[in-house]
């Protein structure tokens, strides 16, 4: 977590405003709504503590999840610094929901509620797993981390990143969908069939 006051100690009045707007649209950093103002998540100084990544696998095994989403970027490959991009972008959308709790992060996992609703997003070599508990919500994490994900791409890799989707759900096994013609309200329930 950066302060204010720290940016503003190393750049000063002049640029310290056209850096952390800089750093915001290019998903470097992002505003951090849980306590005191002016402070700012950055992602890619996060690290594994041991104690974080097995409270995150605990509590994800613990839940028994019943939807999980793996973006699948082995057709190309995972860029460093997508996955910290779409904590960033997963943190400010929590922290827009005043019913959001603080969020728990490391550098290849994070817990962040969405309201009362738990996003957990876990970074493999080439892939990121979203994993939700509650149906209707597991929509709509889809929607928003394919819509952050398309947000990426165009912002920052071009053409150059890809991805397949394969949803997974307990209690009707893995499959993995079309990406191209998906309707994301529909997503778990055509899958189910």
């Amino acid at each position: 977590i950066l302060s204010r006051d720290l940016t503003l100690h190393f750049w000063g009045h002049e640029k310290e405003d056209f850096l952390l707007d800089l750093m915001r649209r290019t998903l470097l950093i992002s505003d951090w709504e849980f306590g005191e103002e002016g402070m700012y998540l950055v992602p890619s100084l996060l690290r594994d503590n041991r104690n974080d990544v097995d409270i995150l696998r605990e509590q994800v095994a613990d839940e028994q999840t019943d939807y999980m989403c793996q973006f699948d970027f082995s057709g190309s490959y995972l860029p460093t610094g997508i996955f910290q991009r779409l904590v960033c972008l997963w943190v400010n959308h929590s922290g827009r929901n005043k019913a959001s709790e603080e969020p728990i992060l490391s550098k290849s996992n994070a817990k962040v509620w969405y309201g009362g609703n738990v996003v957990y997003l876990r970074k493999e070599r080439t892939k990121i797993c979203l994993t939700v508990r509650d149906e209707d919500f597991a929509k709509k994490a889809l929607s928003i981390t394919k819509s952050m994900l398309w947000k990426i791409k165009q912002d920052v890799m071009g053409e150059g990143l890809s991805w397949d989707i394969i949803l997974e759900n307990v209690n009707y096994g893995k499959g993995k969908i079309n990406t191209d013609s998906l309707n994301l309200n529909r997503s778990f329930a055509t899958f189910k069939k």
